[in-house]
């Protein structure tokens, strides 16, 4: 278990409000840090529904810290260190290339269901190749944009980067309608958007030149990663956190929950500063959660293939060695999901 005290892991931001939750010295299961690698409400909103519902303590789990980090290699660097017990939210290439080099971490579940996108061109636009010379935008360097970006470019004959470049948005990550109105403006030639923008896209002639959750396997683009320590050695402890994210899984997909989970990530300390982004990025959680925690091994397979592919990795890491999904089961059969 994590036992380095709080100042000796570079958090960037601490939700105290969410940490006293220690209620018996003899629990069951020991305490547990849960680290996520961005400070957003919708990373940490399901384990802020599950401390607040008190799906955790009816585990077992009574003693939990929940934490956000900077970054993928804060967190995974912290997981990696023993310092936190569970990561939420790492993106899976950056989960690869640190199992590569030598981490002793499993993947144990989802973070979500998929985050595929639409890409979609400019007017008059017919195919990918028609991006030759444009832009694409993403939110952050090797972020998941970034990786599906890059697919589609190669699997039009292109080169990333070469052929069609890769930028970065200049405003808040998550803006996808700002990233749209620079789309709108020509300042970029291809959008990937999110489910919630593409009706309008289409409504207004804007092509799509690929539907990514057509096009390509479902993806797990973000997972959760546990300790070697805790999956080899606390198996019940994994079990129980797996059981309680189901639980929040299914309680945020539960729509007339609404407004008591917006409560809860205002008493978290997240201002809802753009209410109409905030909705936005709700709405499209319900479509991105999975209730039941499913995580399809093909996806993980094909993230392999891509790093492998992108020189990243190397064909040593395997489904086989770098996930341990029985943790996951025993929670989906105890909840009586199969």
């Amino acid at each position: 278990m994590s036992n380095e005290i709080v100042e000796n892991v570079p958090f960037l931001k601490i939700h105290r409000a969410w940490l006293a939750w220690k209620q018996d010295t003899a629990s069951p299961q020991p305490r547990i840090r849960i680290s996520s690698a961005h400070d957003e409400w919708n990373h940490v909103v399901v384990p802020l529904i599950g401390l607040a519902k008190g799906f955790f303590a009816d585990q077992g789990l009574q003693d939990v810290e929940l934490v956000t980090l900077e970054s993928e290699d804060a967190s995974l660097e912290a997981l990696s260190r023993g310092q936190v017990d569970f990561a939420l939210d790492p993106a899976t290439p950056y989960v690869l290339r640190n199992i590569h080099k030598g981490a002793d971490i499993y993947i144990i579940g989802p973070r979500r269901a998929t985050h595929a996108f639409h890409l979609f061109g400019q007017k008059g636009m017919r195919s990918v190749r028609d991006l030759k010379d444009g832009k694409i935008n993403v939110f952050t360097p090797g972020d998941e944009m970034t990786i599906q970006a890059a697919q589609i470019i190669r699997d039009a004959g292109m080169i990333p980067g070469v052929d069609v470049k890769i930028t970065y948005y200049e405003g808040p990550m998550h803006d996808i309608f700002g990233m749209e109105e620079d789309f709108r403006q020509e300042k970029t030639q291809g959008l990937l958007a999110a489910d919630v923008q593409v009706e309008r896209l289409k409504a207004d002639g804007y092509p799509v030149l690929v539907n990514l959750q057509e096009a390509y396997l479902p993806r797990q683009d973000r997972v959760m990663v546990a300790t070697g320590h805790m999956v080899n050695h606390h198996p019940d402890t994994a079990k129980a956190f797996m059981k309680a994210m189901i639980r929040g899984n299914r309680f945020f997909l539960d729509r007339k929950n609404r407004t008591e989970i917006t409560e809860i990530v205002k008493q978290a300390g997240f201002a809802i500063e753009k209410p109409k982004l905030f909705d936005a990025i709700f709405d499209a959680l319900y479509t991105r959660i999975p209730p039941d925690c499913h995580l399809p091994l093909q996806g993980i397979e094909q993230a392999i293939a891509e790093q492998v592919q992108a020189g990243q990795i190397d064909t040593s890491i395997t489904v086989e060695r770098i996930v341990r999904i029985e943790p996951l089961r025993q929670a989906q059969k105890e909840l009586g999901l199969g």
